[in-house]
């Protein structure tokens, strides 16, 4: 069976060189996918630059080989820097509460957030832009197998589905 294809491999991807591969932002990057994404991208050869808030995720960030950029997802002037000279931004961040009482973080990190960051890699001339929502946003009927081309029921279970749509 042929191996599935993996996509250009990025230069200096050989075994123990220096990472010479497009420059990348991952926000995001100190979480549970991120941290996977990362590790990812930096073992294909990518140069990967993460958004982090704490000085403890920071050293993590550079331990597994990232740069890590201080910043937050709400403040657009620290995600213009942490983007700037990257060629692609992976938003990956957010909150997965399902369950909050008060979901106002959930929007202000999902939908706010994400509208920064975007606005964030346009203004630093990024030519890239992926995000990162979640399967529960397919929504699908009651009692059916859905996928990214089913319709949504039209109501939601949940704010945490509600801000990732």
């Amino acid at each position: 069976m042929p191996k599935p294809e993996a996509g250009p491999e990025p230069p200096g991807s050989e075994p123990g060189a220096p990472a010479a591969g497009p420059r990348v932002l991952v926000t995001g990057g100190s979480g549970v996918l991120g941290r996977a994404l990362v590790a990812h991208l930096i073992a294909q050869g990518w140069q990967v630059r993460a958004l982090t808030r704490s000085a403890r995720s920071a050293e993590a960030l550079r331990r597994a080989g990232a740069e890590p950029v201080t910043g937050h997802l709400l403040d657009g002037t620290s995600l213009v820097r942490a983007a700037d000279g990257c060629e692609l931004v992976f938003n990956v961040a957010g909150i997965n509460a399902y369950c909050e009482a008060d979901t106002r973080a959930l929007f202000e990190v999902n939908v706010r957030g994400a509208l920064l960051a975007f606005r964030a890699a346009q203004q630093a001339g990024v030519r890239r832009f992926v995000h990162t929502s979640s399967a529960v946003t397919i929504g699908e009927a009651r009692g059916s197998v859905g996928n990214e081309a089913s319709p949504h029921r039209g109501s939601f279970l949940t704010e945490y589905e509600r801000s990732k749509h």
